[in-house]
């Protein structure tokens, strides 16, 4: 019946395929959740890192642009 069951499935093989999919991703979920929850923590937490950084560097450039322009002047 097995070998068959493709036949009679409306979804075909693939949908029996994805149904078994289902059913591994429902045993593996609470650990996926907790993994994919503390991915996109450290993802966004980098993200803001960069931003940090980027404006820091911004910043200085700023400064030193205005420090020589007092230098300049005087």
């Amino acid at each position: 019946m097995m070998q068959h069951q493709h036949a009679t499935n409306p979804l075909g093989a693939l949908g029996l395929w994805q149904k078994q999919l289902e059913l591994k991703r429902r045993q593996l979920k609470p650990k996926l959740k907790w993994f994919t929850r503390k991915q996109k923590q450290l993802k966004l937490w980098s993200k803001l890192h960069v931003r940090k950084q980027r404006a820091l560097v911004l910043e200085r450039k700023q400064l030193k642009h205005l420090q020589i322009g007092r230098e300049l002047k005087q």
